[in-house]
């Protein structure tokens, strides 16, 4: 089966989380990452993210099926269907604008 290039549904540790903050105002992030077979917590993680601040949590999770939830607290919660294939870096990115925000996943290639 190839996901996004990629050869497996199994890799090895690498996955990132990556929360960037475009806005100029402070905000509370929380971020937790579960796997979708068994709805183990992979990744949680509840940060003050300053304004034009960048944060990275290296090695969050593996290849696999995720369901990950972000909640910021001016714009409510957020769910992400997060696929890995087998490659590392994958990020998973959270970016906050000053009205809202979105969230992403990068891809092997």
């Amino acid at each position: 089966m190839t996901v996004g290039g990629c050869s497996s549904l199994i890799s090895q540790p690498g996955g990132f989380v990556k929360i960037r903050n475009y806005s100029a105002v402070e905000r509370s992030v929380s971020v937790k990452i579960s796997k979708k077979d068994d709805g183990e917590i992979v990744f949680q993680e509840d940060v003050s993210i300053d304004g034009e601040e960048r944060i990275e949590y290296q090695n969050a999770f593996n290849g696999g099926e995720y369901s990950a939830n972000v909640e910021i607290e001016e714009f409510g919660k957020k769910s992400f269907d997060l696929s890995v294939g087998n490659c590392s870096d994958i990020p998973f990115q959270v970016l906050i604008d000053s009205d809202r925000f979105g969230l992403s996943q990068g891809y092997c290639g």
